[in-house]
Formats: structure tokens, sequence, C-alpha cells
């Protein structure tokens, strides 16, 4: 039913999933809802960052909303470092001073 082509570039893994459209009433209404991370290969999968996603639904229907042909672009990151907490100091809340009377 649906379609899926993976394009490795430098840098870039293009991700295109399409179907045919509906053409009989008889034929189910399909929508696309399996993970389009599964497409990318195994060694990229933990060096990846999503770089843009369609904004319409995949699916078999001609309805607004809805579109036939969906393309996700991920970008390869070269040098992922662990993130590292930044040093913050701790604030001492000052007492309440005594009023004599």
């Amino acid at each position: 039913m649906f379609n899926r082509t993976v394009n490795l570039e430098k840098d870039k893994i293009i991700i295109k999933i399409t179907c045919n459209e509906r053409s009989h009433i008889k034929e189910p209404k399909v929508i696309f809802k399996e993970n389009v991370e599964d497409s990318i290969p195994v060694e990229l999968r933990e060096k990846v960052k999503l770089f843009s996603k369609p904004e319409k639904i995949l699916s078999n229907m001609r309805i607004p909303g809805h579109a036939q042909e969906c393309v996700w672009v991920y970008q390869v990151v070269k040098d992922t470092k662990p993130e590292t907490r930044k040093n913050t100091t701790r604030r001492r809340r000052t007492r309440a001073v005594k009023k004599n009377s």
C-alpha cells in the first residue's frame, strides 16, 4: 500500500512515502500510522535529528489536510556531545530582620 524510498545524501536522510489515491468507494480508507524512524538505517538512528516533516497526514483519501505523498528530512549530526550541566550557585535566603519593640 505505502511505497518508501530512502535517499542518503552527504549529511541528510530523505524519506519519501507515497500511496495511491483511493479511486473506488469499495477500497478501504488507509492512514499512515507507522513510525518513520524505522526506515532510517540502524547505524545512523542515534545520530540523526529531524529537520523537516510534512504538515499533512499521509493517506489514500482526497480530503483537506491529507496528502498522498509526504517527505521527512533528517540531518546527520556529526559530533554528539553529552549535555553538561552548568555549575549553578545556590543563594542563601536572607533571614527576616527582628524588630525591637
